[in-house]
């Protein structure tokens, strides 16, 4: 990624955060400070669509910050060499998939470490 972009996506982050945090409040939502049962219908649906706008705003600005993190994999760290079957050897594209693969699953246990770990017990 050239420098230019990188410094963009920095901006574009900035200002993705600072929308986010707008959107994120319900004092801005639609019939924000009313109890569901008090609103109306078109009320409850338009609550509905200001948290999920917030929602959507924070995961994209969470994705552009990933992309920044490392530029070439999105945030994932790809292993040098990992464990690849000798078959895989013979072509320099399967080799590549295995490094990438192995970087997933590590992405993937990593989010499962946490999400265990910030799992509330159900009282």
């Amino acid at each position: 990624m050239r420098p230019d972009q990188l410094t963009r996506l920095e901006s574009l982050r900035d200002r993705l955060v600072e929308r986010a945090l707008i959107d994120a409040d319900p004092g801005n939502w639609v019939a924000g400070e009313k109890a569901p049962k008090d609103m109306t219908r078109d009320e409850r649906g338009d609550a509905k669509w200001c948290r999920g706008l917030a929602i959507n705003t924070v995961s994209l600005a969470m994705q552009v910050q990933r992309l920044m993190a490392n530029v070439e994999t999105g945030g994932a760290i790809v292993p040098d060499q990992p464990d690849v079957p000798a078959d895989a050897e013979a072509d320099p594209v399967e080799a590549e998939v295995a490094r990438f693969e192995a970087a997933a699953a590590e992405v993937l246990a990593a989010r499962a470490v946490r999400a265990a770990r910030d799992a509330k017990p159900k009282l």
